[in-house]
């Protein structure tokens, strides 16, 4: 029925047979075509729907976060202002000034850590020797590590590890990674790292440590932001060490260490992808 609407050609002659099976072959394609394009239409304003409405959920966990990590300190320096005022007395009015000091120094950490995690930077690649920067992570730890009365063993090799990374990036993740494996040793204990080549081509860095170990239930979640085990603790170093190996084209896995405790193995390809 469709065919008897076309009427005749601009020449006044009928269509062929031949003409209106290719039409009505082009026809059914433009049409396919067409609801195609609807469906993908669709289906990229739901897509559009679930990641606006995953950026929200985002944004309220980081929202709540920050509400959860600042609200102590607030109290402290709340408080303290309350007795500075109320107090004559130099040596209470001195100590309640340290503990706003401090606790608004805190809170300023706090907030550069929020900040690194949610508004992360492109790492700016340059060719290094990644043992230059283990060396440096691990004797920034070594303070730390000597207060817990934490050996730090390393097996690291005698000739360059050359890659291309973002030093400072790197060493905040290999710090942030160093700093969870040493608070998980308070009695003291032993902090392993080994960094060598790995069998794909790239470098392996593993940090290995005696401490609890951290449960199976909740390995899972090690990476997450604002998960911890730690009282005080943010649950944004790890987080950001994630994201940082991540943006370099690299991972990073968890899982039980040889003597107990745990060990994070990170890969890192010699060319970023």
């Amino acid at each position: 029925l469709g065919f008897l609407l076309l009427g005749k050609k601009r020449n006044q002659k009928d269509y062929t047979l031949e003409e209106l099976e290719l039409l009505e072959a082009f026809l059914n394609q433009t049409a396919l075509a067409i609801s195609r394009a609807l469906i993908y239409r669709d289906m990229s304003l739901k897509d559009r729907q679930i990641m606006q409405a995953e950026k929200m959920a985002a944004i309220g966990e980081l929202a709540a976060g920050i509400a959860h990590e600042i609200r102590n300190p607030l109290g402290i320096i709340t408080g303290s202002a309350e007795t500075l005022r109320k107090h004559e007395d130099q040596k209470i009015r001195e100590e309640m000034t340290h503990f706003i000091l401090e606790e608004s120094k805190r809170i300023n950490g706090l907030i550069t850590t929020f900040l690194d995690f949610a508004r992360p930077k492109e790492p700016q690649l340059v060719g290094c020797d990644l043992r230059e920067v283990l060396e440096k992570t691990l004797f920034l730890l070594s303070p730390k590590a000597h207060t817990l009365g934490v050996e730090i063993k390393k097996e690291i090799p005698q000739k360059p590890l050359q890659i291309f990374i973002d030093p400072d990036q790197m060493r905040q993740a290999f710090t942030n990674i160093g700093v969870n494996a040493l608070e998980a040793m308070p009695h003291g204990g032993v902090l392993k790292v080994i960094a060598t080549e790995s069998a794909k081509g790239g470098l392996m860095i593993r940090f290995n440590d005696t401490g609890k170990g951290i449960p199976k239930e909740v390995r899972s979640k090690v990476f997450e932001p604002f998960f911890t085990t730690k009282e005080g603790g943010t649950g944004l170093g790890l987080s950001i060490a994630h994201q940082i190996i991540t943006q370099h084209g690299g991972a990073i896995m968890m899982e039980e260490g040889e003597e107990g405790g745990s060990t994070f193995t990170i890969t890192l390809p010699l060319v970023s992808k």
